[in-house]
């Protein structure tokens, strides 16, 4: 087996892989694209967080400065938003209706209608889901 499919299923890997390592400079290089567009610019900010992450729903922001490991494996539902220097690691998916508190360090799965936060993150409330959808 090799070792990005290792990495895809969530095996031990050897991170010096190339092909590891290239995914990982991938999403260092996307990262600091997404960084570098102003916030007021949404949509050029969507643009660049659907080409890093695995996928994303509507209504995401993310505020600079976010960094992930390996985004491809992040996946993010709707009306979510992720405060400035937070940190996104692999295999994570965020569900909808989330709050990620500034300087969060996500390292495992987040529930709809959640408030997380700290380091390593965890689930500080519920929030109430009022978003209304069409």
């Amino acid at each position: 087996m090799r070792e990005i499919e290792k990495l895809d299923a969530g095996l031990e890997y050897d991170v010096t892989d190339p092909e590891v390592d290239a995914r990982k400079l991938r999403a260092i290089e996307l990262c600091a694209a997404l960084n570098a567009i102003p916030v007021p610019d949404t949509a050029a900010r969507d643009e660049a967080i659907r080409a890093l992450l695995g996928s994303c729903g509507e209504g995401v922001a993310l505020l600079p400065t976010i960094r992930c490991d390996h985004g491809a494996h992040i996946h993010v539902g709707d009306d979510v938003w992720i405060g400035g220097n937070a940190t996104i690691l692999p295999g994570v998916t965020i569900g909808s209706n989330v709050v990620v508190a500034a300087g969060a360090v996500v390292t495992r799965d987040v529930p709809d209608s959640a408030l997380v936060g700290g380091v390593p993150a965890k689930a500080l409330r519920e929030l109430e889901d009022d978003v209304e959808r069409g």
